[in-house]
């Protein structure tokens, strides 16, 4: 169950990579001798389901969302038209390569139900990236999990100091190069 929810909230933005999911929710069932095609399953249903919602609230929402600030600058009614024509004719193989990279998953999947991509051929695609990306990830938790928190436990720190300072390097870039808001 947590593994669906985890799943579901990254597809509507919860910036979890699923493959770092699908590697844990492997590596549990090792752990506790589960099922391995369950998890696969719930994996793929979880995957699925939270595409699913963000595409359909991009149907529902998205053109109004891109009227408004930041969207109106970067969504002009020319750019408007062209982004349409675009996703109407790669909007379904765009959420495919999309769904490889974690930082623009949702964004990609919210524009596609936006521009009208039939939800048919985005569930196609989507379906044949999880079925490449889902059952691989969890079968090498489940077959090296055990064996990589082995060798990688002595370096814990290290690599919680590491993400502490990517963390820092973000914080202070964005202090730096934040405009100053103007007041009225």
């Amino acid at each position: 169950l947590a593994v669906f929810m985890v799943l579901v909230l990254s597809g509507v933005g919860l910036p979890v990579p699923e493959e770092i999911t699908f590697i844990t929710a492997g590596y549990i069932v090792d752990q506790i001798e589960g099922s391995l095609w369950l998890m696969i399953l719930v994996g793929m249903l979880g995957i699925l389901v939270g595409d699913t919602v963000i595409f359909f609230l991009g149907k529902r929402y998205g053109l109004e969302v891109l009227k408004y600030l930041p969207f109106q600058t970067a969504f002009r009614e020319t750019g408007l038209e062209r982004s349409k024509a675009f996703f109407q004719r790669h909007g379904s193989k765009a959420s495919f390569f999309a769904g490889f990279v974690a930082g623009i998953r949702a964004t990609t999947f919210f524009v596609c139900g936006s521009m009208g991509v039939s939800y048919w051929a985005f569930l196609f695609w989507d379906f044949m990236r999880a079925i490449l990306t889902c059952p691989i990830s969890i079968y090498l938790g489940f077959r090296f999990g055990r064996d990589a928190v082995e060798i990688l436990a002595p370096y814990k720190f290290y690599a919680l100091g590491c993400v502490g300072l990517l963390i820092l390097g973000f914080v202070v870039k964005r202090m730096l190069f934040q405009k100053p808001s103007s007041e009225l």
